[in-house]
């Protein structure tokens, strides 16, 4: 039985997501980083290569890879973003396939994609699903692996660890995970990937960071 964390059952609504994610100044910024990254990092990928995108959500990922006239696919764990994702994208022939399922066991054989993206995820696992999910990402990719993490040289992190100590032990054991250079390089190894590249959205200000992984 799959483990539960809130992100399973917490985006029910597609629409309120696409709002929320337009009208913050702070997630407008991270998307453009991470779209800008997805997009240089396609280059190493062939026009009409196969790339998966992990938690896909309503699309905006996979808006990026179809434009740069790669074939994408779509997992996300919830079936109403997905729904979302189908309005923006219908009628794309880029676009192989939209599917719900979970990232922890990717219904993918071995070495399937030329690229895997995963972004806004790892942020929401608890340890074990989040070593599970990256072996994941792995082991369907033939390519290089994108992801987001929390870098703990930051003073956004720095301000969420002093709020921390006036929370209640349950919000504190669940506050996001923030790691070093070495901490990512270490938690990427252990599910067989190297550590390539990392992009800072706001150096030292916010904790979002991009890394680009290949197999070691």
């Amino acid at each position: 039985m799959a483990p539960e964390y809130a992100a399973r059952t917490r985006y029910t609504d597609g629409r309120s997501y696409d709002r929320h994610r337009e009208t913050s100044f702070r997630h407008r910024l991270i998307g453009r980083k991470e779209q800008a990254a997805l997009a240089e990092f396609l280059s190493e990928v062939p026009e009409g290569g196969l790339v998966l995108d992990v938690a896909c959500g309503t699309g905006k990922g996979l808006r990026v890879i179809l434009d740069r006239n790669r074939r994408g696919i779509g997992l996300d764990i919830s079936e109403a973003m997905l729904a979302r994702a189908r309005e923006k994208l219908a009628g794309e022939g880029m676009l192989a396939g939209l599917l719900c399922g979970e990232a922890e066991h990717l219904p993918f054989a071995d070495r399937t994609f030329d690229a895997v993206c995963a972004f806004r995820l790892l942020r929401h696992l608890p340890d074990p699903v989040r070593a599970r999910v990256l072996s994941e990402l792995a082991r369907v990719s033939r390519g290089p692996v994108i992801v987001d993490a929390h870098h703990s040289l930051s003073l956004e992190h720095a301000f969420n660890r002093f709020l921390s100590l006036f929370r209640g032990r349950k919000r504190r054991k669940h506050r996001r995970k923030a790691l070093s250079t070495e901490g990512l390089r270490a938690e990427l190894a252990a599910a067989g990937l190297e550590l390539r590249e990392m992009r800072f959205v706001a150096r030292f200000w916010l904790d979002e960071c991009i890394l680009l992984a290949q197999k070691s």
